[in-house]
């Protein structure tokens, strides 16, 4: 597949998809040892483009974090999936450009971690194999 996808990149192309493979036996290791085989990979190379359609946002509030690094890592996921899932009720396949506004929403006493609302805004649409 790694030799498919490079002859590809060559050739001016981000992606193969339907990829098939093809193997033959190509010798028996002595004592059990393992085989060694030929492999094929066939596949239909091309690019994905991208189609927009709408810039959307979605917000959601992330379950604490161990450390102020890791609640907006997780609130940043949470708005994330919030967001891809309205992409997707909409009609569109994907979203590029995503970016996150965080804010601070709760310090958990003792040095617990923290909580915090993320919201997540990115340019959504189809992509089709060309």
């Amino acid at each position: 597949k790694g030799d498919l996808l490079s002859l590809a990149s060559s050739d001016g192309y981000s992606t193969c998809i339907n990829i098939s493979y093809s193997d033959t036996l190509y010798y028996v290791v002595p004592g059990g040892g393992g085989d060694v085989y030929n492999s094929t990979a066939t596949g239909l190379c091309g690019n994905m483009v991208f189609h927009a359609g709408a810039t959307l946002s979605a917000s959601a509030q992330g379950v604490w974090g161990a450390t102020p690094g890791a609640a907006e890592a997780n609130a940043e996921a949470q708005a994330k999936g919030d967001l891809l899932s309205l992409a997707s009720s909409d009609g569109y396949s994907t979203c590029i450009n995503i970016t996150y506004s965080d804010t601070l929403y709760y310090v958990v006493p003792g040095g617990g971690g923290d909580v915090y609302n993320s919201t997540a805004t990115g340019l959504c649409g189809t992509q089709t194999f060309q």
